[in-house]
């Protein structure tokens, strides 16, 4: 697509975009059939619940420090590192609960904070993590306040127990009912902020609506049916799923189609967690062709690998 470009690209941002674009689906393909490094479950199985303590952990921190000294110095300890352009606290503060300020950890924005926790808790789940650890980076995901996360979270639990469909069914009309009963509908509304979409400014608009808009004027007005240069948009994404359209225009549905074959061919029905898990982060990042993205992957598949090799019987 470039040489169709060359008048008007960019070429050192396509290089660098290419460069981490080859880097990532690299480690992405060569793990997916089997990791560079086998570590054994329980290792992993460790490093999952000690990340999930030390994230969660620093994320109840800041939800202290804010009720009790009322400060958010902490959201910017790590400014030095993070990509972050919040100057203030004002940033992090949940739309429609504008008293609480919503806790980061040691990532950039809420949302992140919430999605890694899900990966966290997918790829526990599949170990056998305990149900107490399961619970507690429930925990974590709900504080985040990441409508994306929790969104994917509800998903997750519901194709889990698809099996029990029946039980599960029941359990959530009564849920839903007592969720009713309890709280009117403004208040249900401002908890899963579905009016921010449609609120210009907003995370939820910028990462849903924002990128949409200009992903149809790409393909459909300005006719670049098979996408455009890597890193040639005018517009920063918040949406690594759009922006896959963007890349490769109507190629796009071909390759996904390739990797849910790939996918359900080595984990059958199991490969729907996996695919919940890469949705999430896709659906939150908007440069999914990242070197932290590519790690994040690839413990996705050692993951997934361990379980395929060593668990599932």
């Amino acid at each position: 697509m470039a040489i169709f470009f060359f008048q008007t690209i960019d070429l050192v941002e396509f290089f660098k975009s290419f460069l981490l674009t080859v880097i990532t689906i690299f480690i992405f393909s060569s793990s997916l059939k089997k990791p560079i490094y086998e570590i054994g479950s329980k290792n992993l199985l460790i490093i999952i619940k000690f990340s999930s303590l030390f994230i969660i952990s620093f994320e109840l921190f800041q939800v202290i420090e804010k009720l009790i000294f009322g400060s958010t110095n902490s959201w910017f300890y790590l400014d030095g590192f993070l990509i972050s352009t919040a100057t203030n606290s004002n940033r992090f503060q949940a739309a429609n609960f504008l008293s609480f300020t919503r806790p980061i950890s040691f990532y950039h924005e809420p949302s992140y904070l919430g999605i890694i926790l899900l990966i966290l808790l997918i790829c526990g789940k599949q170990l056998r993590i305990n149900l107490y650890f399961q619970l507690f980076i429930v925990f974590g995901i709900i504080l985040s306040f990441s409508t994306t996360a929790l969104v994917f979270l509800i998903f997750y639990f519901f194709m889990f127990n698809i099996k029990k469909i029946k039980l599960f069914f029941i359990l959530s009309i009564i849920t839903i009912l007592l969720g009713l009963s309890f709280f009117d509908s403004e208040t249900i509304n401002n908890f899963i902020r579905l009016n921010e979409i449609l609120n210009p400014g907003t995370s939820g608009n910028q990462r849903l609506i924002g990128p949409f808009d200009y992903l149809v004027n790409e393909l459909f007005f300005n006719h670049h049916i098979f996408g455009i240069p890597l890193g040639q948009s005018n517009l920063v994404f918040n949406n690594s799923f759009y922006l896959l359209f963007l890349y490769f225009g109507f190629l796009t549905p071909v390759i996904l189609l390739l990797l849910f074959y790939i996918l359900f061919k080595k984990y059958g029905f199991d490969s729907i967690f996996y695919l919940i898990a890469l949705f999430s982060l896709l659906f939150l990042n908007g440069a999914i062709f990242t070197m932290e993205d590519a790690f994040i992957l690839y413990f996705l598949n050692t993951t997934f690998y361990i379980y395929k090799s060593y668990i599932r019987i």
